[in-house]
């Protein structure tokens, strides 16, 4: 959404590696901790006491099937290893809904059946069985298999569940001595367990679904652990940006063959593709490109590698996948001869090199004709201004001119994020 802020305005900056600063805006809040008799009080108004009773009842039908961080047994009482392992899987996440929802994860959980959710956190009825006979005679209060899968939605209860979950790991389970695998199955699921609940930088292996781009019912990418020196195994708000901005404009936007720089984790060429271009080509480095093309795959798009040695660059059928250095552009086989007539950036710049390799990459690689055009979504980070605007001059410098420039609020990982967009042609077709 369109937003009037100065493009020196900065938002939290993901490489910092601290998580950021909570919102000081005021949040207005229910205070669940009042009585029916004090809510009357507040409003000053009289409430039919039956309404009361059905009030009452309705709260209490709305918690029936929900458990506590309490009613989940302690290492103390010696829970058999699959009871253990039941609760730990329902606990588990392998994916997430965009950038990390937990609204979302709960109408997920209450849209399913408890079979639904079973299935999906590969537990066996006869896990099932085993759980529910054991609890139900040393933990009254989960005795269905409602509460029994309601134990999901207790990943949004972080503290909580990291303390519960500590105390897991720091058990000896002496119950369990005599089959070490089983011990540390159950001390190694917990761990990832509160590595997911830490941050993203400390989160495993995942698969993150986006579904708030318009026109594409759902994209899935896989997501490996990162560090500092592989920054596109993860999926930037930029990228989904500029997605949901293609979805609504792309007949106005995308003229082929079109290269994406940076493709990272490949959400934008992903979105290209199923909205329907054929000459896509997606481009990053060695280390990030294997996970690119596996995720063209993983929504159902056919992949080819771009660097066949051809320069003629005949269609082929598939997106194209391939390295490029923007370091060593010259390097890159799979340009056509004309160049590209669209070159899609999204979050392109950490470093004060960037600006001078995209400069060279897009001079060498845009086409000439009056149509072509250059598309940027850029972060507004802290510390990054000077580098922004370095990568503005540099761009002019080469004959580009600036034709559209657009701020943008959206979602990250880290929280609320600033973008600016910007679309740049050649000066002479103007």
């Amino acid at each position: 959404m369109p937003i009037s802020v100065d493009d020196n305005e900065d938002a939290f900056d993901p490489l910092s590696f601290f998580t950021s600063e909570p919102s000081l805006q005021a949040t207005k809040l229910t205070p669940s901790f009042l009585t029916h008799d004090d809510l009357k009080t507040v409003a000053n108004v009289e409430l039919d006491p039956c309404q009361d009773q059905e009030q009452e009842q309705e709260y209490e039908d709305e918690d029936e099937d929900l458990v506590d961080i309490l009613d989940l047994p302690l290492m103390s009482q010696d829970p058999p290893y699959d009871v253990i392992m039941t609760i730990l899987q329902l606990l588990t996440s392998t994916e997430e809904n965009n950038f990390g929802s937990s609204a979302q994860t709960s109408d997920k959980f209450e849209s399913a059946t408890p079979q639904d959710v079973f299935s999906s956190k590969k537990i066996t009825d006869e896990q099932v069985d085993t759980t529910l006979k054991w609890m139900k005679f040393h933990m009254s209060t989960i005795t269905t298999e409602s509460k029994l899968c309601s134990i999901s939605l207790l990943i949004n209860r972080k503290s909580e569940l990291i303390q519960y979950l500590t105390k897991v790991i720091a058990s000896p389970l002496t119950h369990l001595s005599k089959n070490l695998n089983q011990q540390e199955q159950i001390w190694t699921h917990a761990s990832l367990i509160i590595s997911n609940l830490s941050g993203r930088w400390a989160k495993p292996d995942f698969t993150r679904k986006i579904t708030t781009i318009p026109n594409i019912k759902e994209i899935k990418l896989h997501e490996p652990s990162i560090t500092e020196d592989n920054l596109g195994l993860k999926t930037w708000g930029a990228s989904l940006t500029m997605s949901q901005r293609l979805s609504h404009r792309h007949n106005e936007l995308l003229k082929e063959p079109i290269l994406e720089l940076g493709a990272g984790t490949g959400l934008v060429g992903i979105t290209i593709g199923l909205l329907g271009y054929q000459d896509v080509t997606l481009t990053d480095l060695p280390e990030i490109v294997g996970n690119m093309k596996a995720n063209v795959e993983l929504n159902e798009l056919n992949t080819c590698d771009c660097n066949m040695g051809t320069t003629s660059h005949e269609t082929s059928n598939g997106i194209k996948c391939g390295v490029l250095d923007w370091s060593k552009p010259e390097q890159f086989e799979g340009c056509p001869d004309a160049g590209y007539n669209t070159i899609i950036l999204s979050d392109p710049i950490y470093s004060e090199k960037h600006p001078y390799w995209i400069q060279d990459v897009v001079k060498i690689m845009l086409s000439k004709s009056e149509d072509s055009r250059v598309l940027l979504q850029v972060p507004l980070r802290d510390r990054f201004g000077d580098i922004r605007q370095l990568l503005w001059n540099l761009l002019e410098e080469i004959e580009l001119t600036e034709v559209e420039s657009t701020l943008d609020e959206g979602l990250d990982d880290f929280g609320e994020q600033k973008f600016i967009f910007k679309i740049y042609k050649w000066k002479k077709s103007l």
